[in-house]
């Protein structure tokens, strides 16, 4: 999987207020991780911030970096298949979606579903990718 451990030092030290996905039964909301601990091991596994933590409305969000199994050239996302991150995005269709992934991950075309959200932008190790909306 591929590490944002950069891009998210890089974006604090800009400035940037990071919120970060967390699961609340089958919903996703973003959540800014506070005090010790910020990050605990969430339903999945997976590091969340822990129940304490300020959620963001979704309608305040910039951007959201989606992350995915494949990708393709025209901003279509395969995910892990549970629907998360497309349910979430549906919720708020004019955020900016950015995908980054490894060349591995890009295909020319990939088959959609009709509730599948697509990327706005795809960058990987070689390339970028923008698309239009």
């Amino acid at each position: 999987e591929l590490s944002l451990a950069t891009l998210e030092e890089f974006l604090n030290e800009a400035g940037a207020e990071l919120y970060y996905p967390r699961l609340k039964g089958q919903d996703l909301e973003f959540a800014r991780p506070g005090q010790a601990p910020a990050f605990v091991k969430g339903a999945l596994g997976i590091e969340e911030p822990p129940a304490h933590s300020v959620v963001l409305p979704p309608s305040s969000l910039d951007l959201v970096f989606v992350p995915g199994v494949a990708f393709g050239q025209s901003g279509e996302r395969i995910g892990m298949g549970a629907g998360y991150y497309d349910r979430f995005l549906a919720s708020i269709p004019k955020v900016t979606r950015i995908a980054l992934a490894f060349d591995f991950q890009l295909f020319p075309r990939l088959e959609q579903e009709p509730w599948d959200q697509k990327m706005h932008w795809i960058g990987t190790e070689t390339r970028h990718i923008s698309i239009s909306p």
